[in-house]
């Protein structure tokens, strides 16, 4: 037996003893009052558990329906705000040495500065690299909260696939908590789900990369360029920013062909993707348009940004060699420079923009950059 709680009587109007039967009879109300109070507990812990179970079932069926990662992530969160109740929720990444920050969300619906940047011997990255949660019940008392502003709690729990961390979910309050094992149980649970349906996202993401990508240069191929150069065009008219693009033509690469095969082509190709890279930015769109032409969009770049950046490719190129396997070939480039302007509706009169001015530059001698004039698409 255990005791759950006291029933005191008391009479201050006569002041005398209890009898015997008082005595029992107040013992049989006790003992009633604490298979009550037993069962209200009982009934009010299956209620949770069954409450928990339901949102467990809801979490899997709405993760395992999401494919893109970003919905995937928040949707965890959700989820660990209300199966805790706590106040936020944080998810990293995790690629075996290095934490990224995923996503962060409050039970308060507000956006706050997430918490981006663990510190390399805190929680997250112990159980990044341990594998096993840390549970925080007072973060001024454990010292890996050494000199930490923050007086709340914390339960950090990895996200497994096959034995592997792929993550860290962290759930916290702002004031100390006591995390009870059956609330850390159906959190793990929850990790479970959670690393399952990040992986799933992260798969789906890489086939939908190989779709839009050009395996022999790595650029967008034309489908990738299409959309993704739909959504700058429609970012730049929005906020009113500048967008150039560039139409490069590997000149005389029939030549390359005949002389050498499609093999070596294909390699003076690669070389010259490579080559390319060098001198254009991470932010700038880089597209195989067909063939030996290349389409490269540059975003918060105007024209007259663009035109030096076509004339200093021209010259890396031309001064670099293409290793292949029949040894270093030297090759030129023309290449035609269009801007986003009044003139330009879409992403498709961008493009016709660059490749008539394209057209000047190889009719006017190859091996030099063209931006388009008004007169262009008088041309033949």
């Amino acid at each position: 037996d255990r005791v759950i709680g006291l029933v005191e009587l008391d009479d201050e109007v006569r002041e005398r003893e209890f009898t015997s039967d008082q005595i029992r009879l107040s013992q049989a109300l006790a003992d009633h009052a604490a298979i009550a109070i037993e069962n209200a507990r009982l009934f009010e812990a299956e209620r949770k558990h069954s409450q928990e179970l339901e949102a467990l079932h809801e979490a899997s069926l709405r993760l395992t329906s999401k494919l893109e990662l970003q919905s995937v992530l928040e949707a965890i969160l959700d989820y660990a705000l209300r199966l805790a109740a706590a106040t936020d929720a944080h998810i990293f990444l995790y690629d075996g040495e290095r934490l990224s920050f995923g996503a962060a969300l409050w039970a308060n619906g507000q956006e706050e500065s997430p918490y981006i940047e663990p510190r390399p011997e805190g929680l997250t990255y112990t159980v990044a690299r341990t594998g096993k949660r840390i549970v925080v019940d007072n973060v001024n008392r454990h010292p890996l909260f050494k000199d930490w502003p923050w007086g709340g709690a914390i339960a950090g729990l990895p996200l497994r696939i096959g034995g592997q961390v792929c993550g860290v979910m962290n759930v916290a309050f702002d004031k100390p908590h006591t995390f009870e094992e059956d609330e850390l149980r159906v959190l793990e649970l929850l990790a479970d789900q959670a690393a399952i349906a990040i992986r799933n996202a992260q798969l789906h993401a890489e086939v939908q990369a190989l779709a839009i990508t050009d395996s022999l240069t790595g650029f967008y191929n034309r489908r990738g360029l299409f959309e993704l150069g739909r959504r700058e065009v429609e970012r730049a008219r929005r906020f009113g920013r500048p967008l150039s693009a560039l139409m490069l033509d590997l000149d005389h690469f029939k030549l390359v062909n005949d002389t050498y095969g499609h093999h070596i082509g294909d390699q003076v190709l690669a070389e010259l993707a490579a080559c390319c890279r060098q001198v254009l930015r991470d932010v700038d769109l880089l597209g195989r348009y067909g063939g030996e032409e290349f389409v490269f969009l540059l975003p918060e770049t105007g024209v007259a940004a663009a035109e030096p950046v076509a004339e200093r490719l021209r010259r890396h190129v031309e001064r670099s060699l293409m290793n292949t396997d029949r040894g270093p070939i030297s090759i030129t480039i023309s290449l035609g420079v269009a801007q986003l302007d009044e003139t330009c509706p879409d992403l498709e009169t961008l493009l016709e923009h660059a490749d008539q001015a394209l057209y000047v530059a190889k009719r006017s001698g190859r091996n030099q950059a063209r931006v388009w004039q008004a007169n262009d698409q008088d041309i033949p």
